[in-house]
């Protein structure tokens, strides 16, 4: 490979990060942002959305949506409720 094109790729390495942590933070917002669109379809107003997504949630272990969201099985969690919650099954 020439050095030109080695030190091209060197130059932008801090423009797309590809270590693990990046990739864990940027799927941890895509889940997030996912929980936050369903919530505003389910609640149908974005205020009582973002309320929900920030109140702490029994069913989440006391955690809020968003911080449960953060990993793949706090995401499929709060998934569930805001299903339940559409469907008028609460408990």
């Amino acid at each position: 490979m020439p050095q030109s094109e080695l030190r091209d790729k060197s130059r932008h390495k801090h423009i797309w990060p590809c270590s693990e942590s990046a990739t864990y933070r940027w799927q941890g917002l895509e889940r997030r942002t996912s929980c936050a669109c369903k919530a505003r379809q389910v609640f149908a107003n974005q205020e009582k959305a973002i309320h929900w997504l920030r109140s702490p949630n029994p069913s989440l272990a006391g955690k809020t949506p968003l911080e449960a969201a953060q990993t793949d099985q706090g995401y499929r969690e709060v998934e569930d409720v805001l299903v339940r919650i559409e469907h008028g099954v609460l408990g």
